[in-house]
């Protein structure tokens, strides 16, 4: 199921019973861990949604669908230091993109 049809047809529950299975399976997977993830926060399960984000994380550092979705979560929140948080993420994400691509162009 993607994300995209999930969220238009709010099948939510399914949708959270799927991606369980499937990390049984692969538990390692930042895919579906951050597709899980995004389900819990659309179905208002806020903590339990950052932590397969971060669970994404854990196994890629740089998978850049979760660590947009765990800034975007802690900048819309109103405690100051999960606004920082998110801040910080995105300049740490801005500089690494910045270190490859001069590494590219140093090639």
């Amino acid at each position: 199921l993607s994300i995209s049809f999930i969220t238009q047809n709010s099948r939510y529950k399914e949708a959270e019973e799927a991606y369980r299975n499937a990390l049984l399976y692969q538990p390692k997977s930042p895919d579906l861990n951050y597709n899980l993830g995004v389900v819990l926060l659309e179905s208002h399960k806020k903590s339990e949604g950052l932590s397969y984000l971060n669970t994404a994380l854990t196994y890629n550092p740089q998978h850049e669908p979760s660590l947009f979705a765990v800034a975007s979560t802690l900048g819309e929140s109103a405690n100051p230091d999960d606004q920082l948080r998110a801040i910080n993420m995105q300049v740490k994400q801005i500089f690494d993109n910045l270190i490859l691509l001069q590494k590219s162009f140093s090639s």
